[in-house]
């Protein structure tokens, strides 16, 4: 019990029971500070490694993204001169369609005929075909048909010209 009192006392007055351990197990302390400070300060530059990677990444990333939004801007633009460009062309194609003159139609030889004495011959711009009486008939047909004539002929029809003779 007197050592420990004296051991009380020497640490009471301030006095190091072993300096030489002691000032061991403080280099001891000091060295594992150092490592853990060198450990932390290699994580740093290491973080701070990923992190400017990750900047220069971002930044790329955002160049690229202005790239392709200007891009896009460009092809819209051009997609809609091209969409105006084909309806122009539209308007020109159906312009010039219309303009073609259809071919001129092959002039036959006007069907003559006789009814009740006097000579008929159908106009040079009467159809091939005629509707009359609900039906569709030919030239040669109606010529044939007195009931149809009688309509035509008494109706005083364009599509039926007398023939006169000029002797």
């Amino acid at each position: 019990m007197a050592k420990e009192k004296a051991n009380k006392t020497q640490q009471e007055q301030g006095a190091p029971v072993d300096v030489k351990q002691f000032e061991a197990a403080l280099n001891g302390r000091e060295k594992a500070l150092d490592e853990r400070e060198q450990a932390l300060n290699e994580r740093v530059a290491a973080l701070s490694e990923k992190e400017t990677e990750f900047l220069e990444l971002k930044s790329d990333f955002d160049e690229r993204k202005e790239t392709l939004a200007a891009l896009e801007s460009t092809l819209n633009k051009k997609q809609d001169l091209l969409k105006k460009q084909e309806e122009l062309l539209n308007e020109r194609e159906s312009a010039l369609k219309e303009e073609k003159s259809p071919k001129p139609p092959i002039k036959k030889k006007p069907i003559g005929f006789e009814f009740r004495g006097q000579k008929y011959k159908f106009s040079d711009d009467a159809p091939e075909k005629i509707r009359i009486l609900g039906e569709v008939m030919s030239q040669k047909e109606i010529a044939k048909d007195e009931e149809v004539l009688v309509h035509l002929i008494g109706g005083n029809s364009s599509l039926i010209e007398k023939v006169y003779n000029n002797g």
